[in-house]
Order: structure tokens, then C-alpha cells, then sequence
């Protein structure tokens, strides 16, 4: 489902967790960011249903969330969020963080109080690199597998941690040497439910943060560029993609970025 960008839980409790006087101040300084809103219902046509507005103070399980948004607005990252915890999806409540793009909203459910602030930090991203993509198959894979690196990248980069939270029990994505996929597996961006947007996209997040281990304008600007709004060009192939990123980016970050978008793909499908 492209309006779910699933990504992250379990993982380790954040040295920042707490749920006494820390957690009621954070609540008080983010109050104007974030709204949370429980026992919402994500319909089988993908539309959010019910749920009602409760205090920030009566989350303590959000404590790592609250950090994630305090590392974001330090950053210069201040877009409002509605978080729906205890989602409910037919009859599951299934583990899940997830950024739900139709209504730009982030989607919690499950054990959230197990969750590491990267995985916030994660989907936080998604929020702010909500712009236009290209109407292509192929070219929109790129564009998600790209939006997932550059997530990733914002995670490590703001968290000061080179890995971030994955989909499976404790399990993180690496971002110091994440394995290289082969030939085979980026042929797999042709056809459709094969390919890997999360796996291809830490390859990417690793080589944006060697060139740039703290944030910085090379960050900044790739958020931009996905998040602009201008419509796409027809043209859809790989270099094409990379080409558009690069155009849409400020002017002071268009060499760096080219440089690890193209560092990034295979040879073959980087000629222009």
C-alpha cells in the first residue's frame, strides 16, 4: 500500500526515555507540534476513521517521540504532527509506525513504549518530504527508495547514531557498512512488489551520510528537493530521476547530491 511507508519497531529504549518531569515538560514546549489522537480505525480503502484527541501527558509510551520532535524542531524541522496511536486495522492493532501520506499523519501501532527515537525520526521525514512524485512505475520506485534513504539519513544524521530501526523484532538497519545489493536485486526495480525501497534506500543513506556526517545543507536540501511541489517531468528513467533531484535542489548542494545519487546506482543505469 504506497500511503503506508512502513517502517521500524522494537528496538532499544532511548537514553532519553522518561516518563516523570521530563516528559510532562517536553509535553508542555511540543504541545503547539504535536497532536495525539487514539483509537482511530484505518478503513480497508485506506481512510482514517474515529478516535479522539487525549493529552500528551497521558502518553508516557510516546516519550521517545517527544524526543524525536525536540531533535527535529532543533534541527529546523517544525511542521505540526497528528500521531494516531492505538490504530486499529480491522480487527489487529498490528506493530507499526508509519507515515500515511493522504493524510499526513503518522500511523502507531503495537508496542510503541519498546520504540527507539530514530524510528520517529524516520517517519518525521516522510512528513517533510511529502512534495509531487513522478507518475512512472519505475521512476516512483526510484523516487521511494531515494525517500527512504534520504529518511534514514535524517534519522542518523539528527540521532548522532549511524543506524536506524527496521521493520523486524530488535533488528537495524546499518549504515556504516550496509551489505551492496547485486545486479539481480536492482533489476527488481522493473517489476512491481519486488523491490526493496527500505534496503536500497540505506545504501543510499550511507553514502549521503560519509559525505555529510552531521546535518547540514546537504540534508536540508535533499528534504526540499522531495518535498517540492512542482509536478514531474514524463521523462522516467534512472539518470532522468536523479537528474530532476538534482535540478529541484538548491544550487549549493547540487554537486554533492549528484555525486552520491550517482554513487548510488549501478553504472548501467546511471548514463544519462
Amino acid at each position: 500500500m504506497r500511503a503506508l511507508l512502513l517502517a521500524a519497531t522494537a528496538s532499544l529504549l532511548s537514553p532519553g526515555w522518561d516518563t516523570g518531569a521530563d516528559h510532562r515538560e517536553r509535553c508542555g514546549r511540543l504541545a503547539a507540534s504535536v497532536t495525539i489522537r487514539t483509537g482511530a480505525e484505518l478503513t480497508p480503502g485506506d481512510e482514517l476513521r474515529g478516535g479522539r484527541i487525549v493529552a500528551c501527558v497521558e502518553r508516557p509510551e510516546l516519550a521517545t517521540l517527544l524526543v524525536a520532535v525536540e531533535s527535529a524542531r532543533a534541527a529546523g524541522y517544525v511542521r505540526p504532527i497528528v500521531v494516531h496511536t492505538e490504530l486499529r486495522w480491522g480487527r489487529r492493532s498490528p506493530l507499526l509506525v508509519a507515515y500515511h501520506r493522504s493524510t499526513g499523519t503518522l500511523l502507531a501501532g503495537g508496542a510503541t513504549r519498546a520504540l527507539d527515537e530514530t524510528v520517529w525520526l524516520h517517519e518525521l521525514a516522510h512528513k517533510a518530504m511529502d512534495g509531487t512524485r513522478p507518475a512512472g512505475a519505475l521512476a516512483a520506485r526510484l523516487v521511494d527508495a531515494v525517500e527512504e534513504g534520504a529518511a534514514d539519513y535524517f534519522a542518523a544524521a539528527l540521532s548522532g547514531r549511524p543506524s536506524v530501526g527496521s521493520l523486524s523484532g530488535g533488528e537495524r538497519r546499518d549504515l556504516v557498512s550496509p551489505a551492496a545489493p547485486g545486479a539481480s536485486e536492482w533489476a527488481a526495480l522493473a517489476v512491481p512488489g519486488a523491490f526493496s525501497s527500505h534496503r536500497f534506500g540505506a545504501i543510499l543513506a550511507a553514502q549521503l551520510l560519509d559525505a555529510e556526517p552531521r546535518p547540514g545543507e546537504l540534508l536540508r536540501d535533499l528534504i526540499q528537493s522531495l518535498g517540492d511541489d512542482e509536478p514531474w517531468p514524463a521523462a522516467s528513467s534512472p539518470r532522468a530521476v536523479v537528474d530532476e533531484l538534482v535540478r529541484r535542489s538548491p544550487l549549493r548542494s547540487r554537486r554533492a547530491l549528484e555525486a552520491a545519487l550517482l554513487g548510488w546506482l549501478p553504472r548501467e543505469l546511471a548514463r544519462p
